[in-house]
Formats: C-alpha cells, sequence, structure tokens
C-alpha cells in the first residue's frame, strides 16, 4: 500500500511539473525549441526565393545562394527562432547591399502602418556626447519629463554609443540638463509616429516644410495639394529630409510634382534580369504599386513628375543626413538638377534599390525584402552604393544642442 502511495504521489508531481512547465512556454517565460528540419526548410526556401529573384544575377549571388544552402544543410539540431533570425541576418549582410532585409512583426508595423515599439527619444551626436534633439508626442519619454537639449550620461549605467539606443532600450536614463543630473526611468512601448509632411513659417520669407517619410498614408492627393499650396506662397523653402528612410515611390514622385510644374523625367527603375519584357511608366495611382509592377515582366519603370499640382518656383535648401535614404535620396538627386536648389548636410546613405516584400512561413507578420530593381537617374547614375553628396557639408556644435537650437536649419536660412 505504501509503495502504491509513493507511486499515485510522483504521478501528481510528474503531472504538475508538466503543467507548471507548459504554463511557462505559452506565457512566453520559456521560447520552445522547434524541430530541426522546419528551420532547415524554412531557410532553404529563403535561399530559394533570393536566387530567384534577387535584382542582378552575377557570380556573387551565386556564391552566396551556395554558402546560404550549405547553412541550412548544416542545421543539426532543434533552434530557438532568435538564433535562427540571427542566422538570416548574418546571411543578409554578407551580400552588402540595401533592402535585403528579414522584418520581424514589430518592424513589419512600423514599416507598412508608422507602429513603432519604443521610447520616442530622438538624438545627435556631438563630440562622442548625445543631445536630446527630438521627442515624439505622447511617448513615453516625453510623459515622465524627458526634455529636448538633455544630454543622456548614460542608459542602464551604460555610455550610450549610438543613436538608436535611446529609441528602442528601456530602463534607467540617466541625464544632464542646466549642470543638473537627472534620472528617468523609461519604458518602451507602442506609439502611433505621425510623419505627415508639415509647413511652419519662419519668416515672411521663409517656410520650412518637414517630410519624415514617403509612406503613401501621408501623401494622399488631396491633402498634400492643400500642403503644397501653403508653401507656394513663400520665396524661400527649407525642406528637411533627415532621417526620412524613403518609402512609397507614387508618394515620392508626388512630392516632387509641386517643384517642377509639369512632368519631369526623374529617373527609372531597371530590372536588369528580365531582358524580354516591356516598359512602363509609374502612374498617380497607389492601387498600382512599384511593387505590383516589378513582380510583372516590365524590364524598366519610368519615373515621371505628375501634373495637376501647385507650382512652386522659388528657392529651395534641402537638409540631408546619413539616415535620408532610398525614395528620399531619389527626390533630393532629382531636385539637384532644379535651379535654384542647394542640398545642405552630410552624405546620404547610398541605399536605392527596390525591395519587393515577400511574407515568410516561420510566424504571423514576418516578411522578407529582396532588392528586385535598381534605380538610374536620366544620365544613367546610381545612387546605390555612392549616396548624394550635399553642396555644403554641416555638423553639430554641443552649444547648439544644449540649447534645442536647430544649426543646419539656421545655416540654411542664412544662406538664401
Amino acid at each position: 500500500m505504501k509503495n502504491l502511495n509513493l507511486s499515485v504521489l510522483k504521478g501528481i508531481l510528474l503531472l504538475l511539473i508538466l503543467i507548471v512547465v507548459q504554463s511557462l512556454v505559452s506565457g512566453g517565460w520559456v521560447r520552445p525549441k522547434i524541430e530541426t528540419h522546419f528551420f532547415r526548410d524554412r531557410l532553404l526556401e529563403i535561399c530559394v526565393l533570393v536566387e530567384d529573384h534577387f535584382y542582378s544575377q552575377d557570380i556573387q549571388l551565386s556564391k552566396w545562394t551556395q554558402d546560404c544552402k550549405l547553412e541550412a544543410a548544416l542545421i543539426a539540431g532543434p533552434m530557438v527562432m532568435p538564433d535562427f533570425v540571427g542566422l538570416i541576418q548574418d546571411l543578409l549582410v554578407r551580400m552588402n547591399v540595401s533592402h535585403l532585409e528579414i522584418y520581424d512583426p514589430t518592424a513589419t508595423r512600423q514599416l507598412l502602418q508608422s507602429e513603432s515599439l519604443e521610447t520616442g527619444i530622438r538624438t545627435q551626436s556631438a563630440d562622442d556626447r548625445y543631445f536630446v534633439r527630438a521627442l515624439v508626442e505622447q511617448s513615453p519619454a516625453k510623459q515622465v519629463g524627458i526634455q529636448v537639449g538633455d544630454e543622456i550620461l548614460s542608459i542602464n549605467a551604460q555610455k550610450i554609443t549610438a543613436d538608436w539606443m535611446a529609441r528602442v532600450t528601456e530602463g534607467e536614463f540617466r541625464v544632464l540638463r542646466k549642470s543638473k543630473e537627472h534620472i528617468y526611468h523609461i519604458s518602451v512601448e507602442p506609439i502611433y509616429l505621425d510623419e505627415s509632411p508639415e509647413v511652419i513659417e519662419y519668416s515672411p520669407q521663409v517656410a520650412y516644410l518637414r517630410i519624415p517619410s514617403f509612406l503613401p498614408g501621408y501623401f494622399d492627393k488631396d491633402k498634400w495639394i492643400e500642403t503644397a499650396q501653403k508653401f507656394t506662397e513663400f520665396e524661400n523653402l527649407i525642406i528637411d529630409l533627415r532621417g526620412n528612410l524613403g518609402g512609397d515611390f507614387v508618394a515620392m514622385l508626388r512630392g516632387l510634382s509641386p517643384f517642377f510644374c509639369k512632368p519631369f523625367h526623374v529617373g527609372s527603375l531597371t530590372q536588369p534580369r528580365k531582358t524580354k519584357g516591356e516598359q512602363t511608366v509609374l502612374n498617380d495611382d497607389f492601387d498600382v504599386s512599384t511593387q505590383v509592377l516589378l513582380k510583372g515582366d516590365f524590364t524598366k519603370i519610368n519615373l515621371f513628375t505628375f501634373s495637376g499640382y501647385p507650382c512652386y518656383r522659388g528657392r529651395v535648401h534641402i537638409l540631408v543626413d546619413d539616415q535620408t535614404a532610398s525614395s528620399a535620396e531619389i527626390f533630393s538627386q532629382a531636385m539637384s538638377e532644379r535651379p535654384g536648389v542647394r542640398l545642405f548636410g552630410t552624405q546620404t546613405s547610398g541605399s536605392v534599390l527596390l525591395g519587393v516584400l515577400y511574407p515568410l512561413d516561420i510566424g504571423r507578420g514576418w516578411i522578407l525584402s529582396i532588392p528586385q530593381a535598381v534605380y538610374e537617374n536620366p544620365d544613367g547614375f546610381r545612387i546605390e552604393g555612392e549616396g548624394i553628396k550635399p553642396d555644403k557639408q554641416l555638423g553639430y556644435d554641443v552649444e547648439s544642442l544644449i540649447e534645442g537650437i536647430d544649426p543646419w536649419v539656421e545655416e540654411a536660412i542664412s544662406s538664401f
């Protein structure tokens, strides 16, 4: 009887252990390992996707594909998702091109819906020190009392070494404000980024146009016409493209259209691997996107500005930096061809391949961007890997950042 009771007790104890483990796994405390064949098959699918759709078919792609398939074959045991994603990222980086990236569900929402998981802090460095340059409204950092001009001394007792750290890291922020240290505890939360174009009057002669993004949601035709009508009243205009990572090509062409007053040939998107297809022109219509056209048989998509928008004939100064990328770089390059335009800042990113998005079968919301076309201006110049050099190189100084003054805007105004 005693042995029977002991056996029952062991059975109950084992059952309780199984229940606890299941609870931990379902609650996210334990990351379950997934069978070997699942990740091996998924990685092979990614290898083939890139091999079939990458814009350039050459020795580099052939070698990368071999390495990718070899890595898949070497997966010898169960893995957890973070390790698998890290393996994919390491492989994609080896190609050393833009727009070859994997996006997790959070990054996908930010890419497509402007929803970001972050603190709301935007920093700028000067002399190896990092200062708060801007704050997203209603963000965690704004709500706890962080201010523009604060110097971030450390995050979780670690020195800040890159702009992105203050944006995505939660915990204890030690900041310096007017020679006094403050400590704030800041969380990372989902926030909506309103990246609509914004016009601000600096003087009766000068307006400032901020364009944070060329995502289609911010370039409704009627709303953009209304915005353009505001700045056409000014003799001089500053366009701020700092941090603009690009977006939709129709949105970018809508953005350009008021500055050329009639259709202007901006350049083309070329698919080198497609040699027998036709050429087409990108129309002023979000329903027929470049994503759709590139999945067809078109060898080239010609980009022209659109008619039907207000006409601005004044002088324009454009602010760009190393985070100005993709379609924002095309905007900058096209504007540099227009009389009365000067570029200020630092060299742009040089990331101007067109990525087409493919859903991945590794979980809901995971997507892979594969560059399928390259941009060329009418003279055949490719921005990819080169970037756009400004007419006047600018930097930041500690004093201006502490005071919350934007020296680039001040320089652009004084140069008219």
